[in-house]
């Protein structure tokens, strides 16, 4: 709602690209804004990127515009005219800025957001009277800077993943099964697509697998052994965070949870493609068995980013990474991190 009855900012939300025009406008009551002593009415356009630690905030602008709109002094001419209620136009092109719309950091200690960017149309009235405080209005709309890059990779991804994969893997020795011969190492293998950066709003295709080994045993593993790993794929984030003279670093803050997987392979809700092999013998150089066993999971899917893309300004910087978190019922769990360098989807 707008603070005052002598004027009204019409401006449609939504998301808006770097090079999109933004444009509304204001509907002023002349003998009101008379009434109240208003000098003059302008409209701002604002990128905010404000930053906080404790006490200590910091505000900057990566982008800013102004368009004057009325001024008292046009009050003669609409006398001629015979107008009292007036409509005004506005349009700004919106600028490309380094950061997009978005909000970081908030696992801080249970915090409201320490770094925030946000964009807005704002509509001011001045009054003659210096000492008054002025009348304002806004409307927040989200900003998404254009990456050629970004765009092209999304196109690219939106006809399937024929080229190279990379890959990464950790190993996790898991507790002894059975006796005290009897042991049990995981090793989990994500491939993402070889790319060099991750578009948002764009199906990003993924591999897991999952190969187990049991080692000391004569006889064919139990199923339950096939149950003792869990698997989680996240993406996450590093923030690192300046207001002024303080500094901050938030580590690996949860962006979005892809999936769990391992022994919850077949219960999971995902859209998956999941193949299991069943236990096979390992046999040495003679042909006789060795008494390894070995089950492989793969598992294929795919998922979707809608975070910001990476941002490096002069007071925020936000990292991705793929996370996989290895799990078991004893001992410390073990990660794999891939760094990931998110786009713009859009030109």
């Amino acid at each position: 709602m707008d603070p005052s009855d002598s004027f009204s900012l019409h401006f449609t939300n939504g998301t808006r690209l770097a090079g999109d025009v933004a444009d509304g406008f204001l509907i002023l009551n002349v003998p009101l804004l008379q009434l109240e002593g208003i000098a003059e009415v302008h409209v701002n356009l604002r990128g905010q990127v404000i930053t906080k630690i404790g006490s200590h905030e910091e505000v900057l602008y990566p982008f800013h515009d102004t368009l004057g709109i009325w001024k008292k002094s046009s009050l003669s001419e609409e006398k001629l005219r015979g107008e009292h209620v007036i409509k005004e136009a506005f349009s700004f092109k919106l600028p490309y800025a380094a950061v997009a719309s978005g909000e970081y950091g908030k696992e801080n200690k249970g915090c409201s957001w320490p770094a925030r960017m946000y964009c807005y149309i704002e509509a001011v009235a001045v009054h003659s009277d210096t000492s008054k405080p002025d009348i304002k209005t806004d409307r927040l709309f989200k900003y998404l800077n254009g990456d050629t890059k970004g765009a092209e990779l999304s196109q690219s991804l939106s006809n399937g993943w024929t080229r190279d994969w990379q890959l990464s893997a950790a190993s996790k020795r898991l507790r002894k099964l059975f006796s005290w011969k009897v042991t049990r190492e995981a090793t989990v293998t994500l491939s993402l697509p070889e790319l060099e950066g991750f578009p948002i709003y764009t199906c990003i295709p993924f591999k897991l697998n999952i190969s187990t080994l049991v080692k000391g045993k004569t006889s064919k593993p139990s199923t339950e052994s096939s149950k003792l790993l869990g698997v989680d794929f996240t993406i996450v984030r590093d923030v690192h965070i300046k207001a002024h003279s303080k500094e901050l670093t938030i580590e690996k803050e949860l962006v979005a949870k892809v999936g769990s997987f391992g022994s919850l392979v077949e219960d999971s809700d995902g859209a998956l493609l999941a193949d299991r092999t069943p236990w096979m013998p390992i046999y040495d150089d003679e042909k006789q068995p060795t008494g390894t066993w070995k089950q492989e999971y793969d598992i294929s899917s795919e998922f979707t980013l809608t975070c910001p893309p990476s941002v490096q300004y002069q007071t925020l910087k936000a990292e991705y990474y793929a996370q996989v978190k290895i799990t078991s019922r004893n001992g410390a769990p073990q990660y794999i991190l891939v760094p990931l360098e998110i786009l713009s989807n859009r030109y």
